[in-house]
């Protein structure tokens, strides 16, 4: 009986885990106020019941979906750490990849940035 327990708590949060990453592209790609529910699942194929089930409304959802974005962009900043010396380059870089992360600005736009800065020899 409690093997059987286990296995539906894994399914359940197998389950909530899907509908959190999906949705936060889903309101990534097409923004949160006009997205509804249904909108939200349909590339799962999921009813609105099943999601009603995890969370009380879309609020809850899109506060769970904000919690993965962020505490991901958390753990990319935090590997950026490892990688640099110089305090000076840590910041630049930290400032870049939050932009990138959160506005989903263009590499390339980094990229030169990142090249002008080592021909000044700002490292």
């Amino acid at each position: 009986m409690e093997n059987l327990n286990v296995k539906i708590f894994s399914m359940l949060y197998f389950m909530r885990e899907n509908i959190v990453s999906s949705s936060l592209q889903q309101f990534l790609i097409h923004g949160i106020r006009k997205m509804t529910i249904q909108q939200i699942i349909h590339p799962l194929g999921l009813s609105t019941k099943t999601v009603y089930k995890h969370f009380a409304n879309k609020e809850a959802l899109l506060e769970e979906c904000l919690i993965l974005h962020y505490s991901g962009m958390f753990l990319k900043m935090k590997d950026l750490e490892m990688n640099y010396s110089s305090p000076l380059l840590l910041l630049f870089q930290l400032h870049i990849k939050g932009i990138e992360l959160d506005f989903k600005v263009n590499p390339v736009f980094t990229t030169t940035s990142i090249t002008i800065i080592r021909i000044y020899r700002i490292t």
